[in-house]
């Protein structure tokens, strides 16, 4: 399945998933510096420290990443499905 969802992992421990309305928020009060490539999990990445200091790396979907998934499927010959529509981003149904 293509999640339009992504994970925000308090580190070492594990995470849980961020919709697409909690990752604005989150980038807004954050701000991040860097928005990374991570070619291993073909995503988007980037890192903060909650109020405690407790490191977090949130994982999500892009257009980019979401391409290279409906790319692989293509290139396969199979079809997709997609995880809780309507909790990614507005503009991740621009490329189905």
């Amino acid at each position: 399945g293509l999640n339009f969802f992504g994970n925000d992992f308090a580190l070492p421990q594990g995470g849980g998933p961020i919709l697409g309305h909690e990752m604005l928020s989150l980038l807004e009060r954050e701000q991040p510096s860097k928005i990374k490539w991570e070619a291993a999990a073909a995503e988007h990445v980037f890192e903060y420290k909650s109020e405690g200091g407790q490191k977090h790396k949130v994982f999500y979907p892009s257009l980019m990443s979401i391409q290279a998934r409906l790319e692989l499927a293509r290139e396969r010959g199979t079809g997709i499905s997609i995880w809780e529509l309507g909790q990614g981003l507005d503009y991740f149904m621009d490329l189905l």
